[in-house]
């Protein structure tokens, strides 16, 4: 674990801007976009590099679920293969909630 404070600091940010809810009555389009929106700044925020071929794949994207998955693992999983893994489990390995 990193002792650097600005790391630490990051890791806050990254956390409140995960677990700060969209509104319900936000339309489903709109609700994506933001969580595309927020993918991008999460992982621009660790410093991790997006090819052209994975920002398409998020702005393509239209699966709310799938759209928060990518969220949990750009706030705390590694590099862009860890993020965009094809696979129905969380950074920690457990299965994530439907």
């Amino acid at each position: 674990m990193s002792t650097d404070p600005k790391s630490g600091a990051s890791a806050l940010f990254a956390l409140s801007l995960l677990l700060r809810s969209i509104p319900e009555k936000t339309p489903l389009d709109e609700q994506n976009r933001d969580l595309r929106r927020r993918i991008e700044q999460m992982v621009e925020l660790r410093g991790v590099p997006l090819t052209p071929a994975e920002r398409r794949r998020v702005a393509e994207c239209d699966d709310p679920d799938l759209l928060y998955r990518w969220l949990g693992r750009a706030a705390f999983g590694g590099g862009p293969a860890d993020v965009f893994r094809d696979d129905d489990e969380d950074v920690a390995g457990a299965p994530v909630p439907e």
